[in-house]
């Protein structure tokens, strides 16, 4: 009340407004003595920015360079914070407190949810640092009456699933083009559109509206992944997280799923929530992402090993250390703690992945210790052996993981020459029997092959996804023959059309993905041409080895940080290097193309990705 000065007026209402009505008063006690912290961002560039972003929808989430060469250089950190404790209206209050009661109370299994998880869950007027406004009636209206058709049962998972596959279908464009703070609920009502953090957002307020408890998790960096994530969190009425994307996964249930690997995870709770560190809010000498006041660790809801504790031999004068994980450029900061007699300890931490301890100076993070593996049971620090060297051979900068379905559609692809068009003269060039290993695959071709058409065809259990299909008048793949037409065998419309010519405009990201299984691409030279090689390349995102570019590689040295290996201009689809210290973390950079990178060790003679 102190700190709302002339708005106290605004909050007083409220409790009074609910004098006669105690559990309201209390949940009307509870936002208001957690508002403190809460704000907006208000600023004529943000709304600016929403323009731009409303425009984009009409162009699939793409936006112009030229309108983000504008935007570059412009923060949205740099706008105004407007309080909510100095600015929020009793009307706002009493309207956001009356609906949640009114969803809530209506819902079947409210019952095995505590009063404190309906002010968490359901009751909260914001989520993070969005416009103030009045959403709820808006999303109360239309999502709790869907609910309301769509089921009557009491299992809260399925309610939910049902509701979100509704709003799915209603469509969202993604686009990850601007970085603008929270939207906010109004804007994302009628603009569906923005990146995860938004998609989230947008299920938050839907689903709370219609009575079910729901939170937005994230993590801020992942070792497989570029960038930070957001999904939803459904608390279920066995307390149960269950953890949904709201494009990705069709079905929630509450079988634990494998997925993507988040090392450690936080929410972004209404409620002030308690040190986990003293003095953590206040000390400036901590990194700011561990300064927010609202930021709640929830790894122990995910897969997580309860305790870490590492020795560190060389402390100086830092009083805290980060656990941290290398982007392919720089360390990214996932927790923190205080140094205690040289040990650190960190509490829920995710198996399986590779860490860092990093002190922060002047900045920037800095290696405290070896890189190490955390595994279920144990820590594998990797101390590179420099008495004893291996050979390895590298083919991949970034983890494959996104890549293994696409290059998959290749198993039992056949390719063919033929010169009629209804191919019945056709003769097999290459048929792919097994998974591509790299995504640039050359095949060499008798003498005599003279064909007017060449086709590339999926198996009957696959769809066709393909990024390059070309053929040449050399072995040494040079002197690539150009096709008067692209075709398929399926009636596209125009834009799939486009996306066709992917298929021989030697970007290798590009990419044509078919509507049907068993579908084929067909290159037509208008007559027949001497070919002597050919080259397809499925779907895949480009970091393999890719010949023609400069590479570097590296080892990890301690506290000594990244060390050179040597540099290599490749010639083929993979490099060797002789001089790799053992039991030693690397990191495969390209100098030439690319940002996406990741570090990895190598073993059973293949390089391990986490």
């Amino acid at each position: 009340m102190q700190i709302a000065e002339n708005n106290r007026k605004e909050l007083e209402k409220v409790l009074l407004y609910y004098q006669d009505e105690p559990h309201k008063k209390q949940a009307a006690k509870f936002l208001i003595a957690n508002m403190p912290f809460h704000f907006a961002y208000v600023a004529n560039e943000i709304d600016s920015l929403k323009e731009v972003l409303k425009a984009a929808k009409s162009t699939d989430g793409i936006v112009a360079d030229t309108i983000k060469r504008h935007w570059k250089n412009w923060k949205y950190a740099s706008a105004a914070k407007v309080f909510d404790v100095n600015t929020i209206t009793a009307d706002l209050l009493i309207e956001n407190i009356d609906l949640a009661f009114s969803a809530w109370e209506r819902r079947p299994w409210s019952k095995h949810y505590s009063f404190e998880e309906f002010c968490e869950y359901i009751l909260p007027y914001r989520l993070d640092n969005e416009p103030l406004e009045q959403w709820r009636k808006i999303y109360h209206d239309k999502y709790a009456t869907v609910l309301d058709s769509l089921y009557q049962g009491t299992d809260v998972v399925e309610a939910t699933n049902l509701l979100k596959n509704y709003i799915k279908k209603e469509g969202f464009t993604h686009s990850r083009e601007l970085t603008i703070p929270h939207q906010g609920a109004c804007f994302l009502y009628e603009n569906r559109i923005g990146y995860c953090r938004d998609k989230t957002d947008f299920l938050c307020y839907a689903l709370r509206a219609a009575g079910i408890p729901v939170a937005s998790d994230y993590y801020y960096i992942s070792n497989m992944h570029v960038g930070n994530h957001n999904w939803n969190a459904l608390i279920d009425t066995t307390k149960q997280v269950i953890a949904f994307d709201f494009e990705i996964d069709d079905a929630i249930t509450r079988e634990i799923k494998p997925g993507r690997k988040r090392g450690k995870v936080y929410r972004m709770a209404y409620s002030i929530q308690p040190e986990r560190i003293e003095g953590q809010y206040t000390d400036n000498t901590l990194y700011a992402k561990f300064k927010q006041p609202y930021q709640k660790d929830v790894t122990m809801y995910y897969k997580s090993v309860d305790r870490v504790d590492i020795r560190l031999n060389d402390t100086g004068e830092y009083k805290y250390a980060y656990l941290s994980i290398f982007d392919g450029r720089n360390y990214e900061a996932v927790d923190a703690t205080t140094i205690e007699n040289g040990k650190v300890t960190f509490n829920y931490v995710e198996p399986g992945i590779i860490y860092q301890i990093t002190y922060r100076q002047k900045g920037r993070f800095i290696p405290a210790s070896y890189p190490f593996r955390l595994d279920s049971l144990s820590v594998h620090f990797f101390c590179p052996d420099k008495q004893k060297n291996v050979r390895v051979r590298l083919n991949r900068k970034f983890p494959d993981w996104r890549v293994k379905g696409h290059m998959q559609t290749a198993i039992g692809a056949r390719i063919e020459g033929a010169n009629k068009r209804d191919f019945s003269d056709a003769i097999l060039l290459h048929q792919v029997v097994d998974t591509p290993r790299i995504n640039y695959n050359v095949v060499f071709l008798p003498e005599d092959s003279r064909f007017r058409y060449v086709r590339y065809k999926s198996s009957n259990e696959r769809i066709l996804e393909l990024a390059e299909l070309g053929t040449y008048k050399d072995t040494l793949v040079q002197g690539k023959w150009q096709p008067v037409k692209v075709e398929t065998d399926t009636v596209l419309l125009r834009e799939e059309m486009e996306k066709l010519q992917a298929v021989n405009d030697d970007d290798w990201v590009s990419f044509y993905k078919s509507i049907r299984k068993g579908s084929e691409v067909v290159l037509d030279y208008g007559k027949p041409i001497s070919i002597s090689s050919l080259v397809y390349i499925p779907r895949n995102d480009d970091n393999y080895v890719r010949m023609g570019d400069t590479y570097e590689l590296l080892y990890h040295d301690g506290q000594k940080g990244w060390r050179t290996l040597g540099k290599q201009k490749a010639v083929s689809s993979s490099l060797i290097y002789e001089n790799v210290p053992d039991n030693a973390l690397l990191w495969l950079r390209n100098h030439t193309r690319g940002k996406e990178e990741r570090a990895f060790y190598y073993e059973y003679d293949r390089q391990i990705f986490p």
